[in-house]
């Protein structure tokens, strides 16, 4: 599993602890954020949990083509470029490229946003690659049966007053 953007890790880290026979790697540009994962990881003794400190696509272009991931997480993408930490977003043409690279058929792709543009983008850069299995604008902020359903983002959507969209595509 790939998970872009992990923020607190929970999501991640609750899917390695029921999971312990999968991988899952982690790339989020903010480092405190990353450290604080590092330090999750090793509270929780967990050894299937890899975090990356950078910019995702640049990050994914240093894997071998060889690693394949079958699911890809990326919660709330910022729409914005932050000023602080200028990148490309998330769902730009260079990591949306380094996203088919490394899935295969069957793979899933999750993302959930409040701008219904942000997951536009997405189908549209992972298309045709990908297929839209399920699109939910807009979803209760309790996101009841999501796999991303997590108390951490239930808060985080109250607390923003937001109602996000949630999308599914499927690798075909």
């Amino acid at each position: 599993m790939l998970e872009l953007g992990p923020g607190n890790g929970e999501v991640a880290l609750a899917l390695a602890t029921k999971n312990p026979d999968d991988f899952h790697v982690l790339i989020d540009m903010n480092i405190h954020a990353a450290d604080e994962i590092g330090r999750q990881i090793a509270k929780r003794n967990l050894k299937n949990v890899g975090v990356v400190t950078g910019v995702a696509h640049a990050e994914l272009s240093r894997l071998d083509d060889r690693v394949e991931f079958d699911v890809v997480h990326c919660y709330f993408p910022s729409p914005l470029n932050n000023i602080a930490m200028p990148a490309p977003r998330l769902y730009d043409q260079i990591t949306c490229r380094e996203i088919l690279r490394l899935t295969q058929t069957g793979s899933e792709f999750f993302t959930v946003s409040d701008k219904a543009f942000v997951i536009d983008r997405f189908e549209k850069r992972l298309a045709p690659a990908f297929r839209l299995g399920t699109w939910r604008p807009p979803i209760s902020p309790l996101m009841e049966g999501a796999v991303i359903g997590t108390q951490n983002e239930r808060i985080h959507c109250i607390a923003r007053d937001v109602t996000p969209s949630v999308a599914r595509l499927v690798r075909t």
